[in-house]
């Protein structure tokens, strides 16, 4: 991907406190921000977390962070075999704090947890239509 499709300029999340990446440093961080969330884990909940909130912060784009960041996470939760989480509408305001969380406080338990039980119910919605 070339730097010029990444965000051009500064930017803040309206309503959050999180501090997002210097857009100079995007495409470096977006580099590592791969190596990390292709390693190695013993505990693939806690890279789906990290690697999440780490995205988020990057912040690499314009505009559809929030939805590419998801995407990747339910792309990244087949990839380890595991069924994806679907956050539904009724754990938005926990999703943004337990993001919120792991970003500024490196507290990631309640995010793995968060993912946990959405992986969960997916898997239910998708026995009930089976």
């Amino acid at each position: 991907m070339m730097g010029d499709e990444y965000r051009q300029h500064s930017a803040r999340i309206s309503g959050a406190r999180v501090p997002l990446a210097n857009f100079i440093k995007i495409p470096e961080l977006i580099k590592l921000w791969c190596q990390q969330v292709n390693e190695e884990t013993a505990d693939p909940i806690a890279l789906l977390a990290k690697s999440h909130a780490g995205f988020e912060r990057i912040h690499p784009f314009s505009d559809g962070n929030g939805r590419t960041g998801r995407l990747l996470l339910f792309a990244k939760a087949l990839q380890l075999g595991l069924t994806p989480p679907v956050i539904k509408k009724e754990r938005r305001n926990a999703y943004y704090k337990y993001l919120e969380l792991c970003q500024t406080r490196e507290l990631s338990d309640p995010l793995e947890q968060l993912i946990v039980a959405a992986i969960i119910e997916t898997a239910e919605l998708l026995e009930d239509i089976a």
